[in-house]
């Protein structure tokens, strides 16, 4: 998972090793790749002790490193973390593991837009996070029924995430599809 900067230049990648004798995969460092100078700009080695992982990706304007270590953990190396091109550490939240994406909005500042479940009210919230300073706000609420798909990469309507909801199988309602802005509440 991740994308590239919307230049084009630059992209994060999440090195693995693999142990033949006992198929584990063990994550070992991210890297920032310079695709135009064809470098590596900066490396994160990650701990021996990191438990989950799911992706790493970079901010549209290629300012920041979003990571998921798809856990509700405080501290380093757990729930999301931000990080600046050169891999300077700027927030953590122990959000969990969700659907999400990374954009920008009409100023030029990057967000990630993310799934959170809040199990004292029983929904599901659309969150985005500033990448600049962690700030949040909630977007939308949902029923904790409904499954979603987030997506950011909209380089005509920077302003806006696109936002598809849907339920399961063998339940009887509609699915929906919603554009909601980046101005909302932050």
């Amino acid at each position: 998972e991740g994308n590239l900067s919307a230049d084009a230049r630059y992209y994060a990648i999440c090195g693995q090793n693999y142990n033949y004798s006992t198929q584990e995969v063990k994550m070992s460092d991210i890297l920032v790749y310079d695709l135009i100078l064809d470098s590596v700009i900066s490396t994160l080695d990650l701990p021996d002790s990191l438990v989950s992982f799911d992706w790493v990706s970079i901010s549209p304007s290629g300012n920041y490193i979003v990571i998921d270590y798809a856990n509700e953990d405080t501290g380093r190396f757990n729930g999301i973390e931000v990080y600046d091109r050169n891999l300077n550490f700027i927030w953590q939240k122990p959000v969990g593991a969700g659907h999400s994406d990374i954009g920008t909005d009409g100023s030029g500042q990057d967000f990630l837009v993310m799934d959170k479940y809040d199990a004292n009210l029983d929904s599901t919230f659309i969150m985005k996070y500033r990448l600049s300073d962690g700030q949040e706000a909630v977007l939308l609420g949902i029923s904790s029924l409904f499954d979603q798909h987030i997506s950011c990469r909209n380089q005509m309507r920077k302003d806006w995430c696109f936002i598809s909801t849907f339920d399961y199988t063998g339940r009887l309602t509609d699915d929906s599809l919603s554009w909601m802005s980046f101005e909302d509440e932050i």
